[in-house]
């Protein structure tokens, strides 16, 4: 109702109550305000929480931003049959193996929008920048059963993608973008270029940006300007998916990336890394839907100008990605070094994952000053190859060494996707 002047005095009975002022027999603190009737009113009304209550899940960061995903697609000011909610489900800690599936709800819904959220502070003891991340993607590719194509029976390996990552430190949203090459094969060559923007920032517990280390997203829905498109044979066509970026330190999954490696630990203080996942329903053959789970690393590139011409340095940290064997999925990680030279442009790579140890070399792109680089390397009756960049730090150009790994083929019974980072 609207506001009204109370006369003084008019809450002295509420306070009364309140405080339990009020004589009940009574001079316990814990009877008193039990008996004062106010927990009825107030307190009495919430639901319980414990053994028989549901379970608290308030400090789970990804938990409480995902469960606000509903109310994301609810403020917007379009029609849509995209999903209501998104969600990361993966098994218990105790069970590392297991498979990463992103599943949605579609409720078809219209809603005026609402006003921008308000600033936040940021959180105590952490750092929150606004910034422009850029880097890549790696995973793998699953035909939605029961559809009458899909691009293998067995999940296939992503083509490198590439990914950015803004953030803004007064609204703590992030926004992010993913572009990933034939989801649905190397036979119709496509690409997809999924939107992702924040879930509103209202307080920090709701904020999809807490901290640079922090953060997650989910298709972009309230803004008409960042839709996700597919395109393929020289037509772009609006893509409905069903997507989610998630830093590690966000994400439940059991087989997070590692804080450190052998041989060297990897702080990485600046660079950002984490999980992805999709399902994208193909715009060219309604019946059927990809569904692409993998990971990300992204930070400032180096770029040419930026590059040593003399020198070497040693960059050391780890592998991430998901495993492929004989259609059994599972997540892994491992080590990753590489002694790299600046006047040459290439390196000797040596390395570990799920179990494995390799060792390769790298060489600087054709054309670039080195920037950017792949290699090949083998091991343990496995080959593979990876596709990076330098990236920067304040103060140290070619702080750290970061991008994505293949092991195997499409057609190799063993096969796996991931990313790695490292510094010197």
């Amino acid at each position: 109702g609207a506001p009204a002047l109370v006369k003084q005095g008019g809450l002295a009975g509420a306070l009364k109550q309140l405080e339990g002022a009020a004589s009940n027999g009574n001079k316990s603190a814990d009877a008193s305000s039990e008996r004062s009737g106010f927990s009825s009113q107030n307190s009495g009304q919430a639901p319980a929480v414990g053994p028989s209550g549901p379970p608290n899940v308030a400090s789970n960061t990804l938990t409480t931003a995902l469960s606000n995903a509903n109310a994301e697609v609810l403020q917007t000011g379009r029609q849509t049959t995209a999903a209501v909610t998104v969600t990361v489900i993966a098994a218990a800690a105790g069970n590392p193996r297991s498979q990463p599936v992103v599943t949605a709800s579609a409720v078809p819904t219209v809603l005026p929008p609402t006003l921008p959220p308000p600033a936040l502070p940021t959180p105590p003891g952490t750092s929150r920048t606004s910034q422009t991340l850029t880097g890549f993607v790696a995973g793998v590719a699953f035909g939605q059963p029961g559809s009458t194509v899909t691009p293998s029976t067995s999940p296939n390996l992503l083509a490198p993608g590439a990914i950015s990552i803004t953030t803004d430190a007064a609204t703590g949203e992030a926004r992010g973008t993913i572009a990933v090459s034939n989801l649905s094969g190397p036979a119709v060559p496509s690409t997809t270029t999924l939107q992702l923007g924040g879930l509103g920032g209202r307080g920090t517990a709701n904020s999809s940006f807490i901290d640079d280390k922090t953060y997650i997203m989910v298709t972009q829905y309230n803004d008409i300007s960042r839709l996700s498109s597919w395109q393929t044979q020289g037509r772009t066509t609006q893509a409905t998916d069903t997507s989610v970026i998630a830093t590690a330190s966000a994400a439940p999954i059991p087989f997070q990336i590692p804080a450190q490696g052998t041989p060297g630990a990897c702080a990485c203080e600046f660079l950002s890394w984490g999980w992805w996942g999709s399902k994208v329903p193909d715009p060219n053959a309604p019946q059927t839907t990809y569904t692409a789970v993998g990971a990300y690393v992204a930070g400032t590139p180096t770029t040419a100008i930026q590059m040593p011409l003399t020198g070497t340095a040693t960059y050391s940290g780890f592998m991430s990605g998901i495993v492929n064997n004989n259609g059994q999925v599972h997540g892994s990680s491992g080590s990753y070094q590489n002694i790299w030279n600046f006047a040459t442009r290439s390196g000797a790579f040596t390395g570990s994952f799920d179990g494995r140890g390799y060792q390769g070399a790298t060489q600087g792109t054709p054309g670039t000053a080195g920037q950017t680089f792949t290699g090949n390397f083998t091991g343990g009756g496995q080959s593979g190859a990876l596709n990076g960049g330098f990236f920067a730090a304040p103060g140290d150009a070619v702080k750290y060494q970061a991008g994505t790994f293949a092991i195997g083929t499409n057609q190799s019974s063993y096969k796996a996707s991931g990313v790695f980072a490292s510094q010197r």
